[in-house]
C-alpha cells in the first residue's frame, strides 16, 4: 500500500531526505512505546522492513494557459549519455547536441509525465530528452512541452550567522555562518508492506510535528506539518519494485546485491552527529551513500541497501534503504 505525505513548513529548515524522516519516526516511536520496543523494531525492520521511505520532493505550481496546477516533482534520473562519434559531415550535429546538453543536465527534477516515459522505457539515455522535442526545461525542471509552462517554487536559502556561547563565562566564542532554507511545500512517499502500521505511523507523524524535523530544532528550526494526501500518485504502486532495474527515490548505502558495473549513480559522503538529546557527544560513522535519483541493476530481488549501525553505544542505526521504482527493459 502506498502513502503520499504532504510537509508544509511553518520555519526555516534544514535540507530532509529519506534518513533524516526515519530517524525522526524513530525518535516518536521511542517516545511513544519506550526504548526496549524501539530496540525491537529496529532489529525487525533489518530483515524485514514494515515500510519503505522516500526523501521528500518538491510541489511547485505550474502555470499552463493562465491556469495554475500543482505538479509533484521527482528526482531527475542519472542516464548514461551515449553520444557516440559521427562520421564526417554528421560532426557537426554531435557538437551541438553536446551544447544543448547543458541545460538537462543542470536540470534537477523531472515531471510526472517524465518519469511515466522513464517508466516505461521511452527514455533509456540522456539523449533520448536532449534529442526529442517533446521534452524541454524550465527552471531546472524537464517536462513534455504539450503547452508553453512556467513553474514557481518558493524556496528561499540564506546564510544565518550564529555565534558560540561559553555558558561558564557567559561570553560569545565564536561567529559561524549557517545555511538555512525557507521551503515551500514538499512531500514524500512510503510504501507499507503491513498496512496495519499505517494508522500507527501517521500517529508518529503528529509526534514529530511536536519534536521538530531535522537540525536546530532547539532555535525553532524544522516546524512542520503533515498532512496525507488521498488518491495522489496511486498510480505508483503497482512499480514500486525492487527487482532487475528500478530509479531509487531515497538515499541508498550500497550492497554487494548492487551491479555497480551495470548502475548509473551519483555517491557522496556523509557524517554528522548523533541526535543531542543524548548526555554527550556522539558522531556517526561516516556513510557512502548512492544519490536519489540513481538508475540501479540488480540480478536478485534481495534488498540493496540496508540499514546501518553508526554508533555501537548506545546502538544507532543509519537508514540507507531504496525507494525503488522499477524501470522495464
Amino acid at each position: 500500500m502506498l502513502r503520499v505525505y504532504r510537509i508544509n513548513f511553518l520555519s526555516i529548515s534544514s535540507p530532509i531526505r529519506a534518513y533524516t524522516l526515519f530517524g525522526a519516526i524513530c525518535w516518536a516511536y521511542k517516545l511513544a512505546s519506550g526504548e526496549e520496543k524501539l530496540k525491537k523494531f529496529l532489529e525487525q525492520f533489518k530483515e524485514n522492513p514494515l515500510f519503505l521511505i522516500s526523501s521528500p520532493f518538491p510541489i511547485v505550481k505550474g502555470y499552463k494557459d493562465k491556469e495554475i496546477e500543482e505538479y509533484f516533482l521527482f528526482p531527475k534520473p542519472i542516464l548514461p549519455l551515449s553520444i557516440k562519434p559521427k562520421e564526417n559531415n554528421e560532426k557537426e550535429e554531435d557538437i551541438c547536441l553536446k551544447k544543448d546538453r547543458k541545460k538537462y543536465k543542470k536540470a534537477k527534477y523531472i515531471t510526472e509525465d517524465i518519469l511515466k516515459d522513464f517508466i516505461t522505457g521511452k527514455i533509456k539515455e540522456e539523449k533520448d530528452l536532449i534529442n526529442s522535442p517533446e521534452y524541454k526545461v524550465c527552471k531546472s525542471i524537464i517536462y513534455k512541452n504539450e503547452k508553453e509552462m512556467d513553474f514557481y517554487s518558493n524556496i528561499k536559502s540564506d546564510l544565518l550567522t550564529k555565534n558560540v556561547i561559553n555558558r561558564i563565562t557567559f561570553t560569545s566564542d565564536n561567529l559561524y555562518t549557517e545555511e538555512g532554507t525557507f521551503y515551500d511545500k514538499q512531500y514524500f512517499l512510503v510504501k507499507f508492506y503491513d498496512n496495519s502500521f499505517s494508522k500507527e505511523f501517521y500517529s508518529l507523524l503528529k509526534i514529530v510535528e511536536n519534536l521538530g524535523l531535522g537540525k536546530n530544532k532547539n532555535i525553532g528550526w524544522g516546524k512542520v506539518k503533515f498532512i496525507e494526501e488521498s488518491n495522489k500518485l496511486s498510480w505508483l504502486d503497482k512499480h514500486i519494485d525492487n527487482t532487475s532495474r528500478f530509479l531509487t527515490l531515497s538515499p541508498i548505502i550500497p550492497t554487494k546485491n548492487i551491479a555497480i558495473n551495470e548502475s548509473f549513480y551519483e555517491f557522496e559522503i556523509y557524517k554528522s552527529p548523533a541526535e543531542n538529546s543524548f548526555s554527550k557527544y556522539l558522531m556517526k560513522q561516516k556513510i557512502v551513500y548512492l544519490k536519489e535519483g540513481s538508475f540501479i541493476s540488480s540480478a536478485n530481488d534481495k534488498y540493496k541497501g540496508l540499514l546501518k549501525q553508526v554508533v555501537k553505544d548506545p546502538e544507532i542505526y543509519q537508514y540507507g534503504l531504496e525507494f525503488p521504482i522499477k524501470v522495464e527493459l
